[in-house]
C-alpha cells in the first residue's frame, strides 16, 4: 500500500526540499500547495530530480484561520486521487518532519489500515474547544490584516487590537443569526476540533471530498467559521453516512490527547512541543530544537513539527542520524525513562 504526503507550504524552499527529500521513497509521494503569495521555482528547484512530488497548479493565497487552508489541503488530496491509489493521506506542512524511517511509516500504516489517525474532541462544555463555533464572516478583512502586519505580528497584541472590532461585529452575528454549530447539527454534523496534522484512509478522504463537492451548505457555513483548518475535515467525518455508528467510528478512530505546559509524546499522530519551561503557547506549538533531543529519542511519533532551520539546524541532522538507527536501537532508545 502507499501512502500520499498532502504538503502546504509557503516559506524555507531549502527546509522543504529536506523534508520531501527525507520522505522520498518507493511507497510515498508527495502532493505539494504552495502558498499563491510565495514564489513557487525555488520550491521546485529544491525537488528537482524527485519524480515522486506534484505540485497543485491552481493553488489558493492561504491565511491563518481562514478557509484557504482547508481548500489548500482538499486541493492536495484531488492531485492525490487523480495520480493514483493511496491507501493513506497524510496532512503536513513545510515545518513537518518525519521521525521514524521511511519503512517504519509505511509500515506502521500498513498494521493500522483502515483506522482514521485524526486528533478530534466534539465542541462541547468541558471540551478545549467549547468557545469555538462562532460565525468568522470577515474573513476577507483578517486577511488583509495579516498581510499589513504579517504572520508573526498577527499573532502578538498588535494582530488582537487590529481584529477587537471584527470579533465585536462577529459576535453580534452570532447572537442574532445563531451559531453556526447549530446550523452543522441540522445537516447532520457534529461540529468537532482537533490538530490539522492527521491521517485518514482513502475511504475518509473519498467521503471528504466527495462532501467538499456536493454539500454546498458544508462549504457555506466553513467559509464563515473560526479555525477552519482545525475544524473541518474532523466535523466531516461525524456524518452518519461515514460513522455508520458511533461505535464504529470510535473503534476505528484513535484520538490523541495533547496537554499544555507538557512536551508531548504521542504514540503514533505526532511529535509536538506545546510549552516549555514556564512559556505557554496556547496558539501554535513552539519550534522543536536539541533542547528537546531526549524527547525526540523516546517519541514512538511517525512526524514531528516544528522545525525551523533558521533557529535551529542541528535538531533536524539528530532526527536524520535516529532515522538511520537500526530499528532495535531505535526502540530501545524509546523504551528508556525519562
Amino acid at each position: 500500500m502507499k501512502t500520499a504526503l498532502l504538503i502546504t507550504a509557503y516559506r524555507s524552499p531549502s527546509q522543504f526540499g529536506r523534508l520531501v527529500r527525507a520522505v522520498s521513497g518507493a511507497r510515498m509521494d508527495c502532493f505539494v500547495h504552495i502558498d499563491r503569495k510565495s514564489d513557487i521555482a525555488p520550491f521546485k528547484a529544491a525537488v528537482r530530480g524527485l519524480d515522486n512530488v506534484f505540485f497543485v497548479i491552481d493553488r489558493y493565497s492561504v491565511a491563518l484561520e481562514h478557509s484557504s487552508h482547508v481548500l489548500a489541503i482538499l486541493a492536495a488530496a484531488r492531485l492525490a486521487m487523480r495520480h493514483g491509489s493511496y491507501s493513506y493521506f497524510v496532512s503536513l506542512t513545510g515545518q513537518c518532519y518525519p521521525l521514524a524511517s521511511n519503512d517504519e511509516i509505511s509500515g506502521t500504516l500498513d498494521a493500522l489500515y483502515p483506522q482514521e489517525i485524526i486528533d478530534s474532541r466534539v465542541c462541547k462544555p468541558g471540551c478545549w474547544c467549547a468557545g469555538w463555533g462562532r460565525w468568522q464572516k470577515l474573513e476577507t478583512s483578517r486577511a488583509i490584516i495579516q498581510k499589513w502586519l504579517g504572520k508573526d505580528r498577527y499573532e502578538t497584541w498588535h494582530g488582537k487590537l487590529a481584529r477587537a472590532p471584527l470579533n465585536l461585529i462577529e459576535m453580534v452575528l452570532t447572537l442574532f443569526s445563531g451559531r453556526p454549530k447549530d446550523r452543522l447539527e441540522r445537516l447532520g454534523y457534529r461540529y468537532s476540533a482537533g490538530s490539522h496534522m492527521w491521517m485518514l484512509s482513502d475511504h475518509a478522504m473519498k467521503f471528504i471530498l466527495e462532501r467538499a463537492e456536493n454539500d454546498r451548505a458544508l462549504m457555506k457555513i466553513f467559509r464563515g467559521i473560526s479555525t477552519p483548518e482545525e475544524s473541518f475535515f474532523q466535523t466531516v467525518l461525524t456524518a452518519a453516512e461515514f460513522t455508520g455508528t458511533r461505535a464504529k467510528f470510535e473503534k476505528h478512530h484513535i484520538s490523541i490527547d495533547h496537554g499544555l505546559n507538557r512536551m508531548e509524546r504521542s504514540d503514533i499522530l505526532r511529535f509536538i512541543c506545546d510549552a516549555r519551561g514556564t512559556v505557554n503557547n496556547l496558539r501554535h506549538p513552539l519550534v522543536v530544537t536539541m533542547q528537546e533531543r531526549e524527547f525526540i529519542e523516546r517519541s514512538r511519533a511517525l512526524f514531528g513539527r516544528k522545525f525551523d532551520e533558521t533557529v535551529d539546524h542541528a535538531i533536524l541532522d539528530f532526527i536524520d542520524v535516529l532515522r538511520a538507527l537500526p530499528s532495535q536501537e531505535r526502540n530501545s532508545l524509546a523504551s528508556r525513562p525519562l
